[in-house]
């Protein structure tokens, strides 16, 4: 009995070793998400065909984006796919755990188009107008990532506006604003900002309450990320959601936003 603990701790060094991989090569865990979200990458590409997508720059950018936010680069994975492939049993390992990670993925997205078209029926709408996922990085034409969302018939005086995002990878802080202006005569803009330094929570969360008394003309905003050298910062899962009114929670949304007049002359 007095073998069993040492027997043990021989058995969980063994099986230790076994999982070991080379030098520029990833383990079965890294290898298995970054192989997942490659392939969630082209399917994205296929979809979004008319949005740019189509074209080889269009998918590399893409694809660079997933590496970078995984941490590697293509020598990497050209390592790893080799050695994997002289290591069919191991290779078989990280497709099973990739097929178990689609099937979950899978499982969410069609959880999340369900709620999509319940949504849609009623009075909340995403209005995200590009793509879901964003590089910052000195490579890059720009550090702003900006938007705009027109408004039209569907909207209502009240109405709340989330943008929301998560940050991987960055050294820089990343600084977003939200607003909104109003089609009053004072020419009333009001807005929202937030930042997220390197180390904080990887997510960030904007609300916008729009008045409740005027007609606004348009929503938008911009991310910024001024990257430092050799810096790659990922942003995805960005979204903006318009919903309605809640009269409870319209006096404490308001108090942090900034007012002022614009000139549009």
């Amino acid at each position: 009995m007095k073998r069993l603990p040492l027997l043990l701790c021989l058995l969980a060094v063994v099986l230790a070793a076994c999982d070991r991989t080379p030098d520029m090569v990833l383990g079965r865990e890294p290898m298995a998400r970054l192989l997942v979200d490659l392939e969630l990458a082209d399917a994205y590409s296929l979809e979004r065909r008319l949005d740019g997508f189509s074209t080889d720059s269009g998918r590399l950018v893409l694809r660079s984006s997933v590496l970078a936010k995984h941490g590697v680069n293509e020598a990497v994975l050209d390592s790893s796919l080799r050695w994997y492939a002289r290591h069919l049993p191991r290779y078989m390992a990280v497709l099973d755990r990739c097929d178990s990670m689609l099937t979950d993925t899978m499982r969410r997205i069609d959880a999340l188009t369900a709620a999509d078209l319940a949504t849609r029926s009623g009075d909340t709408a995403s209005i995200w107008p590009m793509a879901p996922s964003a590089v910052f990085a000195a490579t890059q034409a720009s550090e702003f990532l900006t938007f705009e969302v027109p408004v039209d018939s569907t909207w209502e005086r009240g109405d709340v506006v989330r943008l929301s995002l998560a940050l991987h990878n960055n050294l820089s802080p990343l600084s977003a604003y939200l607003g909104v202006d109003y089609l009053n005569r004072q020419q009333t803009t009001e807005a929202v900002s937030s930042s997220l330094l390197a180390g904080d929570e990887r997510h960030l969360e904007l609300t916008l309450q729009l008045d409740s008394t005027m007609s606004a003309r348009r929503v938008y905003g911009y991310l910024r990320l001024a990257p430092a050298k050799g810096e790659r910062a990922f942003v995805d899962s960005i979204r903006l959601i318009r919903t309605r009114l809640l009269s409870e929670n319209y006096n404490n949304l308001r108090y942090p936003q900034l007012r002022f007049t614009r000139n549009d002359d």
